[in-house]
């Protein structure tokens, strides 16, 4: 899911977490999308709902619910972007991150 860097720093493991972030946010907008297809006749949109009907955004979601808690959402702001990474990883999931 995640692109990694040759060289990891602190601003390539933000960016990294902004990314997640913002995918979090983009897989949660599918299933209301995906319901407002159902009833279209217009090929180009009943190709769309196929898109979104993949189970792998399914098992994206998941992996993503796993360890990034359900409270945190984009933030177009630097401040509230920086607010988010900072509780973005569950608790408990990595003892380093919990200290």
């Amino acid at each position: 899911i995640v692109q990694t860097h040759k060289k990891v720093s602190v601003k390539t493991s933000e960016l990294s977490i902004n990314h997640i972030i913002a995918l979090k946010h983009v897989v949660k907008l599918i299933k209301p999308l995906r319901n407002a297809l159902i009833e279209m006749s217009n090929e180009l949109l009943k190709a769309l709902y196929q898109v979104f009907a993949n189970e792998r955004l399914k098992y994206i979601e998941n992996s993503i619910d796993e360890v990034i808690n359900d409270d945190v959402s984009f933030q177009k702001n630097p401040v509230g972007l920086r607010n988010q990474r900072c509780y973005a990883v569950k608790s408990g999931y990595n003892g380093l991150l919990d200290v």
